[in-house]
């Protein structure tokens, strides 16, 4: 199972970043600690980097090792504009790379 939250930080001259995090405890068996990833930006767009995390988790539920690759991407690619959709080139078994802004 895991739980999405987001904040705000603000700056000493009141500038606003947003934190989305998504908090997973990874699937096994046995003492197993939580694993948390987190997103900071500029914008306040709660569904897409909601979006995101749903895709970091997945990716991460496969391996730990998809999802930097996937987050790199991301990091490359420019900010959709509204309604549109950003598209991510890494490898996901039967997997498509769009996210939906």
């Amino acid at each position: 199972s895991s739980e999405t939250f987001s904040f705000m930080l603000t700056g000493e001259d009141g500038s606003r970043r947003f934190g989305y995090c998504r908090r997973l405890l990874p699937s096994g068996k046995g003492p197993r600690l939580p694993e948390v990833y987190c997103v900071i930006s500029r914008l306040g767009c709660f569904d897409l980097f909601s979006k995101i995390l749903d895709e970091v988790e997945r990716r991460r539920g496969i391996s730990a090792a998809l999802v930097y690759p996937f987050m790199r991407s991301l990091m490359e690619s420019p900010f959709p504009a509204p309604g549109k959709t950003i598209k991510v080139k890494t490898f996901l078994p039967g997997a498509g790379n769009e996210v939906k802004s």
